[in-house]
């Protein structure tokens, strides 16, 4: 069997991390969210436990969207390096 090329590994990460940002976001449904919220130590923005938890896990959806575009780039490269929005029409 050959070894993949970049731009498959790429396609498969890109899938992997798909699963995973779908698995992040769900975290928001957790039964804890309905659960007590109680403050945090002086300096946490959002000051409160539920609001803190939902911030980071909005910005690890964030990360994970991050990189999955980022490894489209990386295809995009291996293409040639043209998006398909400058493409001539």
């Amino acid at each position: 069997m050959e070894p993949l090329t970049l731009e498959k590994v790429c396609e498969v990460l890109r899938k992997d991390i798909q699963v995973a940002k779908q698995e992040v976001a769900s975290l928001l449904q957790h039964d804890e969210f309905s659960g007590e919220n109680m403050p945090l130590s002086p300096g946490n923005i959002p000051p409160t436990k539920l609001p803190n938890c939902a911030a980071n896990i909005t910005l690890a959806f964030r990360h994970l969207e991050d990189a999955r575009m980022r490894l489209g780039k990386v295809m995009q490269a291996c293409q040639g390096g043209v998006s398909k929005f400058d493409k001539p029409q």
